[in-house]
């Protein structure tokens, strides 16, 4: 069973997942989301993922 991702794990793979993407706001939701789903699943809740990641692109 895959280790669970921690909080900073995630923020920092959101963050690393802006870049790569080129991400410029909430419009760029599911390229982000399609470069953290292989990374993520099964890891962390994708729903909290989402939560978050919303909140990035919203600042």
């Amino acid at each position: 069973m895959p280790k669970p991702l921690d909080e900073p794990e995630i923020s920092s793979l959101i963050q690393h997942a802006i870049v790569d993407s080129g991400a410029q706001g909430m419009p760029d939701t599911g390229k982000v989301m399609a470069v953290l789903r292989p990374q993520t699943q099964g890891r962390a809740d994708m729903a909290l993922i989402n939560q978050q990641l919303k909140a990035c692109l919203s600042s």
